[in-house]
């Protein structure tokens, strides 16, 4: 009794809600236009609900492959009255899942609770009067990603960029028969996706502008989900291609065809294209870019010319009208692609892509723009004066804006259509892409204007291509350009001015072993691949490694790095890379000098060959330490005993304190020294110095003596290793006293104070 009072109480409400208002003055206004209202897709668990049924009675086909009881997901939908008043209306899509479980279909709307074990008895008549689920798609376990998945679940996925509102929106249409594909839906989280997965090829970005002329986007239906689902990334970048490439390959005749007579047909791109025109042949072939003879030469369907344009294939193809006063319009719409590069914005008002008045699934655009105003002046004409009427669409999205849905057909018929190779003169905006791409700057308007001439008189195809190349080989011997192409690709690729050296090094691939074109736009997509060290950093490990960074080195290394641009560089394996050279032989002479700057910078004496020789065994042989200048000093320092030669001792001044003095400036120093022996570390501390006094130190295996000899006492010492002098040297009002300690064979260190005396 509650289900029969329940269903009794829906249909009455649905009743209420379609009913007539009974008014007999009342009249059916005019629907307004589409208003491709996106964004009703929600996270929102009471948008939707899924319940499980089983059919009593008949069957229809349309629920005839459903098993005896099956879930039925049912999701609002809102709906707009006349009034303005809006509502929600509930519809339902059957989930299919034999010998599966369904809830693997519920939870690609987010998790939710589903009860199979108690489904609710209705008729198939009941159950369509509450959600009309014969009017949507199945919704399949075998559409489900994974290796089960037989028909993938959605035929075309469409990413809805809102460039202005900056905002995504994702429509589907299911993969199911006429009409079920008719209506696109939104979807309202991540997990639909996860679980059904994308056509092959992903989703389609489409402009939301587009949305006019994209079947079922004038009323799409709402995925909601529920609230354990996952939003949908935010993404609205649209990827960039290169411009299409124009065929120049037209042929034009008058075809004497046994059935339709005499007809004039235009050969291009492998199609045949009647012409149904009433202008005499000079202005067709003034359009199309041939020598106007003002007759087309005549052939029969069976001539060699017409061998790949065969009946068929010609009626295949949309007749391309000439304007008249009966036909005054050849299109109804101009478009631009907008996300293909290097593209001049009004090349696209003088030759726009354009729909068919007679055929608005058919999509053309022509070579030249002379064919493109014979044919479509006045939509042309309105463009320039107007720009606002030219509409973008993507490139991904041309092949679905078919604007009316025809069933079977969900791709639109396009056409490009040549014009003469022989006539045809370079287009000003091609030529000013080509500059471009080779020379990385804009040419101004003049010089465009000069070098169509000059290209026209010396090529005799005109792609975008050839007017590169043309470009390329007139200047392959200039150094002069190809040092600024190479500066200008260094400072877009890089960010930063290019070195002296990589100038000369790109000079000498481009001009002398032609591994590279002289063409800026290459030479930036090279120079991305290339990762190289800083200058900085190479000079750093030069330093580092030699103590000296030579030009040919740095321009060595430039040429190592710009040649391999898919190899990464560091600081330590350009360190490393130093290192392994200098271990070579034939780079000893290298190895040794390093090894005396290595020594005089750690021990302030000069190396005899003794300690070179020792040194070198323990870099070349014995790897104790490495070819490394910065490290050698550190461990020459460390090793120092073993290296100092003779009996000589090595002196480390440790401090320096207590400077005294009398008004007649004598006085006495304390110092701390440090004596490094062969055997033991000594320190003699509080060493006082009398003016004019001679201090020497000495070593006798573990015992240290030292002397003093002052001219006042006559007190001499016998050794002489170590001398402290002082200098009296005139220093603003008074004097600075500089004491100095010198040990034979090499200096010791500094020790110093200012002091003020009479």
């Amino acid at each position: 009794m509650l289900k029969k009072a329940f269903l009794s109480i829906m249909a009455l409400a649905m009743m209420g809600t379609s009913c007539h208002s009974g008014n007999p003055d009342s009249t059916t206004k005019e629907s307004p236009p589409p208003s491709h209202n996106l964004g009703q897709a929600l996270i929102d668990s009471t948008l939707l609900e899924v319940r499980m049924f089983q059919i009593s009675g008949e069957r229809s086909q349309a629920l005839q492959d459903l098993p005896k009881s099956f879930p039925v997901l049912i999701i609002n939908q809102k709906k707009k009255a006349a009034d303005g008043t809006e509502n929600y209306e509930p519809i339902g899509f059957a989930i299919n899942c034999k010998g599966r479980d369904p809830r693997a279909v519920v939870n690609a709307f987010g998790e939710a609770f589903l009860e199979t074990d108690h489904p609710e008895l209705i008729t198939e008549e009941e159950l369509e009067a509450l959600f009309q689920v014969s009017r949507q798609p199945i919704l399949r376990c075998d559409a489900l990603q994974g290796s089960l998945q037989t028909t993938p679940m959605f035929s075309q996925v469409f990413r809805v960029i809102d460039q202005a509102g900056g905002k995504v929106h994702h429509l589907v249409r299911f993969h199911a028969a006429s009409p079920l594909d008719k209506r696109l839906f939104e979807i309202g989280c991540q997990n639909i996706m996860d679980a059904f997965g994308q056509p092959q090829g992903g989703s389609i970005p489409v402009l939301k502008e587009s949305l006019k002329d994209l079947p079922g986007a004038d009323d799409p239906g709402a995925l909601h989900c529920f609230n354990t689902a996952s939003a949908l990334p935010h993404n609205l970048s649209i990827p960039v291609h290169p411009a299409e490439e124009y065929p120049f390959d037209a042929r034009l005749y008058r075809v004497q065809d046994k059935e339709l007579g005499l007809l004039r047909v235009l050969l291009t791109g492998g199609k045949a294209f009647r012409l149904n025109c009433s202008a005499a042949d000079s202005e067709l072939q003034k359009a199309f870019g041939f020598p106007e003879t003002g007759k087309l030469d005549t052939i029969t369907v069976d001539d060699e010319a017409f061998a790949d344009y065969l009946n068929g294939r010609m009626e295949d193809q949309p007749v391309f009208h000439c304007p008249s006063v009966s036909r005054p319009e050849f299109a109804s719409d101009a478009y631009r692609i907008s996300n293909q590069g290097h593209q001049d914005p009004q090349a696209a008002l003088r030759n726009p892509l354009m729909r068919l008045k007679t055929a608005e699934d058919t999509l053309v655009q022509f070579s030249c723009d002379t064919a493109a105003r014979f044919f479509a002046g006045r939509l042309i004409d309105r463009l320039i004066t107007e720009p606002g009427l030219l509409q973008n669409m993507t490139l991904e999205s041309r092949d679905y804006l078919v604007r009316k849905y025809v069933p079977g057909q969900l791709k639109t018929r396009k056409y490009r259509i040549g014009c003469a190779s022989d006539a045809m003169g370079p287009k000003p905006e091609d030529i000013q892409t080509a500059f471009q791409q080779v020379f990385g700057v804009r040419a101004n308007e003049a010089w465009i204007t000069q070098k169509a001439a000059e290209i026209k008189a010396q090529l005799s195809s005109f792609h975008l291509k050839d007017i590169v190349n043309y470009f390329v080989q007139g200047m392959a011997m200039s150094e002069f350009e190809v040092k600024n192409i190479t500066e200008r690709a260094f400072r877009k690729a890089k960010n930063r001015e290019a070195w002296p050296e990589e100038k000369a090094f790109f000079a000498d691939w481009i001009l002398q072993q032609k591994k590279l074109r002289p063409h800026h736009d290459e030479l930036v997509a090279y120079l991305g691949r290339v990762k190289e060290l800083s200058r900085e950093e190479l000079i750093r490990s030069y330093m580092d490694v030699m103590n000296n960074a030579s030009a040919d080195g740095i321009a060595w290394w430039a040429g190592e790095f710009m040649s391999h641009p898919d190899k990464t560089y560091t600081y330590e394996s350009v360190v490393s890379s130093h290192i392994s050279w200098l271990m070579l032989d034939e780079n000893t002479g290298a190895l040794d000098h390093i090894i005396r700057m290595a020594y005089k910078a750690a021990l302030q004496w000069d190396i005899d060959s003794t300690c070179q020789e020792k040194i070198r065994n323990w870099i070349k042989k014995d790897r104790v330490v490495r070819a490394h200048y910065k490290e050698l000093i550190g461990f020459i320092k460390q090793r120092a005993l073993e290296l100092i030669p003779g009996p000589h001792a090595y002196f480390e001044a440790l401090r320096t304190t207590n400077f005294r003095f009398t008004n007649n400036c004598r006085g006495h120093i304390d110092l701390v020294l440090r004596l490094v022996t062969t055997s033991n570390r000594w320190e003699i501390r509080n060493f006082t110095v009398a003016q004019g006094a001679t201090v020497a130190i000495d070593s006798n295996g573990r015992y240290v003596h030292w002397f003093a000899r002052s001219p006042a006492t006559g007190f001499e010492s016998w050794g002489d290793r170590l001398t402290v002098t002082d200098v009296q040297v005139p220093y603003q009002n008074g004097w600075k006293k500089t004491y100095r300690y010198d040990l034979k064979g090499g200096e010791g260190g500094w020790a110093s104070q200012s002091v003020q005396c009479s």
